[in-house]
């Protein structure tokens, strides 16, 4: 598995960036994550309980570029 996170505040600055080692304990509420499993073709959004509806929309989007790539 790999995990991002997804940061910045305007939509031209947000990117993702790798959480090394990610574990349940890297997840933080203020934002959405990105976990990736290339082997099993699997891609799992992960919203926190204070997640912008910006943040959400945004990591859908990158999710969708990814799937599409």
């Amino acid at each position: 598995w790999r995990m991002f996170e997804l940061r910045g505040e305007l939509e031209n600055e947000t990117h993702l960036i790798e959480i090394e080692n990610g574990t349940i304990e890297s997840l933080r509420s203020r934002t959405s994550f990105l976990l990736v499993n290339i082997g099993l073709n699997l891609i799992i959004l992960w919203h926190g309980y204070y997640s912008s509806e910006f943040s959400k929309k945004l990591i859908k989007e990158f999710a969708n570029d990814l799937i599409e790539k």
